[in-house]
């Protein structure tokens, strides 16, 4: 799937997004997706990849960043992750996201 590019931000987009239900942020540990709070965590086989954006950095290029809009197939928990791209990219968040 081919990341859309928007003009406005990343926190506009996160927030336009929560209030359609993405309500869980997610982090990556150890080679799964985690909630920030750490209680739940996903393996690749268990994401559902909604929809990604692309954000290039107008005035700095490692402001880069890429968010995933994603559900969980065991709980059906809808959450975001956003990570770098380029030079700055998250090489345990692309390698996840391969597998999803």
């Amino acid at each position: 799937m081919k990341p859309k590019t928007f003009p406005d931000s990343l926190s506009e987009k996160m927030t336009a997004l929560k209030q359609e239900g993405y309500l869980t942020d997610f982090r990556f540990n150890k080679g799964k997706l985690s909630s920030y709070d750490g209680h739940r965590s996903y393996t690749p086989d268990q994401i559902k990849l909604i929809d990604t954006f692309r954000f290039e950095g107008e005035s700095n290029p490692a402001d880069s960043a890429i968010l995933y809009a994603i559900e969980c197939k065991p709980t059906g928990e809808k959450g975001l992750v956003a990570t770098s791209y380029g030079a700055q990219a998250d090489e345990d968040a692309d390698e996840f996201f391969k597998a999803v």
